[in-house]
């Protein structure tokens, strides 16, 4: 982009075995460092299965959270 300067990736730490199944696994991360997602006891995210009504009622619940304290 810039001559001289020069980007780096932070390798990506996999907090779901499943993580780097999705389609973007880098915004699953920074979902889960928000607090907004948690994934499921047995350590998988699950991307390919349906969002049920409750996980979506979940996301809403923690964004308004979030929100609400800024």
């Amino acid at each position: 982009l810039c001559p001289g300067v020069y980007f780096t990736w932070k390798e990506l730490e996999p907090m779901f075995t499943d993580q780097n199944q999705a389609l973007s696994p880098r915004e699953i991360q920074r979902a889960v460092e928000l607090g907004l997602i948690a994934g499921f006891p047995d350590k998988t995210f699950r991307p390919k299965e349906p969002v049920t009504r409750e996980q979506v009622v979940y996301m809403l619940l923690r964004m308004w959270d979030r929100v609400n304290r800024a």
